[in-house]
């Protein structure tokens, strides 16, 4: 397909780069510095996306969809509007304002738009899955299901007092059901095989049946960890802390959102009467001790700008709130807030992208997941008769494929199957796969 990005930010890079082994990419942007980052196979024309002749000069005319990911909602919406009156080509905006998303749900094609994407409401449900999970003592930080949630992955962090920490993988594996998938280490991406020490620190995605993946989660955590998330603090009532305590309101969760803007929190106390709304600062001690804040089982950073949500992140954490999560908006300070002790991380910027390459992406593979930031991928997949593993051993045949790829678990006859070195695949397989993200569409074209 012919698919023109116009804007070339976090969202417009990625998007850009992911589909362009598969599709002709074009990308707009009135920024040269935007335009640089583009790798040189991929086409780009410097200019505003608003104007019909420089969606011209990209082709809007041969072009399947267009996809609208500048940092304004109306630049967003003018970018659809305009492209829809020269030709009948699929649109995607990605949008903040969360009216302009009500709009278009309430009337199909509002504003020239397909398909519109909230990040705010993206973003706040990321974050009432990982309520979700925490509340049933799940301590992941990212699960995902494949081949009808027969099998379960989840990525767990590894604490300091963990019965694992400083083990080697051949020690720690003796879980059954189970698959150590990969161990992600700062911005490394290990593979592991049976010598590899797991310290702590490491986040280990793991993957197998539910239950066994459920229950080596708690058994990796000190034996005190036994949390629900009944009492929660939302700090920032923007857009992104408003959504979150909208998505939130359906659990049984005591929800306190703290707001520094008098007027914003009276408009909220009013939205939202499930919620405690207060009026004051994130940082203020004699607002901490008057609401008794830290007593929350759960704190959520939804301030702006990012250093200020790292402020408030901190401080959460120090005050003894077990579980904080951030909403991180530029990409950059990801690593840095994770390298805290900030629990969870939220990219909105993130969310939209991967949102936007499920949504066209691609027939590669089946549930196709990006987990730590899109650092790797895993998916599902069928082996075919021209399959390279067919009728061979796994410890003779995966290495031969990649090095970089771990097969966490194979549904044979609807039977579900641990893989280990003498497991030999057969057609009709399926196959729930863990690689890096650069090689998964390779890896899954030679497993079929």
């Amino acid at each position: 397909m012919h698919i023109i990005v116009v804007g070339a930010g976090q969202v417009g890079q990625t998007v850009a780069l992911e589909l362009s082994s598969d599709h002709n990419l074009h990308v707009i942007d009135n920024n040269p510095d935007n335009l640089d980052k583009i790798p040189y196979e991929i086409d780009v024309t410097h200019g505003d996306g608003t104007e019909l002749e420089v969606l011209r000069e990209a082709g809007i005319n041969g072009a399947d969809i267009l996809i609208a990911t500048t940092n304004l909602d109306q630049t967003n919406l003018v970018i659809c509007n305009s492209a829809k009156l020269e030709t009948d080509l699929f649109t995607i905006a990605r949008v903040t304002n969360t009216d302009y998303l009500k709009t278009w749900r309430h009337s199909a094609g509002a504003f020239g738009v397909d398909l519109m994407l909230g990040r705010a409401l993206l973003a706040a449900e990321s974050i009432t899955r990982l309520v979700a999970y925490s509340s049933r003592r799940q301590p992941a930080r990212e699960v995902e299901f494949f081949v009808d949630a027969k099998i379960q992955m989840a990525v767990y962090e590894v604490p300091e007092n963990s019965p694992v920490a400083g083990q080697s993988v051949e020690e720690a594996d003796q879980f059954q059901h189970l698959t150590f998938g990969a161990i992600f280490r700062d911005k490394e991406l290990i593979f592991p095989r049976g010598g590899d020490v797991i310290e702590a620190g490491d986040r280990i995605a793991v993957i197998g049946v539910p239950d066994k993946v459920d229950q080596f989660g708690r058994d990796i955590y000190p034996s005190e960890f036994d949390l629900d998330i009944s009492d929660l603090v939302v700090f920032g009532g923007g857009s992104f802390g408003y959504q979150i305590v909208r998505q939130l309101q359906k659990y049984s969760v005591d929800i306190t959102v703290v707001e520094k803007n008098e007027q914003r929190a009276r408009k909220l106390a009013e939205n939202l009467p499930e919620a405690l709304v207060l009026h004051g600062s994130a940082t203020d001690e004699g607002l901490w001790q008057r609401e008794n804040l830290a007593r929350a089982d759960m704190a959520v950073g939804a301030v702006n700008p990012d250093a200020d949500n790292l402020l408030v992140s901190l401080l959460a954490k120090s005050k003894g709130i077990p579980q904080v999560v951030s909403i991180v908006h530029e990409k950059q300070f990801v690593d840095l807030f994770e390298s805290t002790a900030v629990d969870y991380v939220v990219n909105p910027r993130e969310e939209v992208s991967e949102e936007i390459i499920r949504y066209i992406e691609v027939d590669y593979a089946e549930n196709i997941t990006s987990i730590e930031h899109h650092r790797g991928t895993v998916f599902e997949v069928e082996v075919g008769p021209q399959s390279e593993l067919v009728e061979r051993r796994l410890s003779e045949s995966v290495s031969s494929l990649s090095e970089r790829m771990t097969i966490g678990a194979v549904i044979r006859g609807g039977k579900v199957l641990t893989p280990r070195g003498e497991t030999e695949l057969r057609v009709g397989d399926r196959l729930v796969v863990l690689t890096d993200a650069e090689q998964a569409e390779d890896v899954a074209e030679r497993l079929k």
